[in-house]
């Protein structure tokens, strides 16, 4: 095995502001992210819009900042997140049953929206 946690340990900071959230408040979240772009990555700005938030503001910030990748090479012009991580972040911490976490993930997954997961799709999951 790799050296990957045993268990998922959230920022407990993250976990206090969006647990008040419920599986609608993700959901639009993915909706308004759906209508901003066919992008997997995105700013701060759209970031921001996605959480329905204005900036400038202290949570997408922290936010921002919990999901950038630490530079490995050039750091980029124009930082982003990985909207799919924020949407696994959020559905984890939010008010859902277990079942509507797996749906949820499951749709996120499936970029398609055939009802399946091809090879691709599962190996982005891993």
């Amino acid at each position: 095995m790799g050296s990957a946690p045993t268990s998922l340990r959230v920022n407990e900071e993250f976990r206090r502001y969006f647990r008040t959230w419920d599986i609608m408040d993700v959901t639009v979240a993915r909706m308004k992210y759906r209508q901003l772009t066919l992008r997997y990555c995105i700013n701060m700005e759209q970031l921001a819009i996605v959480l329905g938030r204005q900036l400038p503001d202290p949570l997408v910030s922290f936010v921002f900042g919990l999901f950038a990748p630490k530079p490995i090479r050039e750091p980029r012009s124009v930082p982003v997140v990985d909207a799919v991580e924020v949407f696994v972040g959020l559905i984890l911490v939010c008010q859902a049953t277990l079942a509507q976490r797996i749906a949820f993930i499951f749709d996120l997954m499936d970029s398609r929206g055939l009802g399946q997961l091809s090879e691709s799709e599962l190996s982005i999951c891993k």
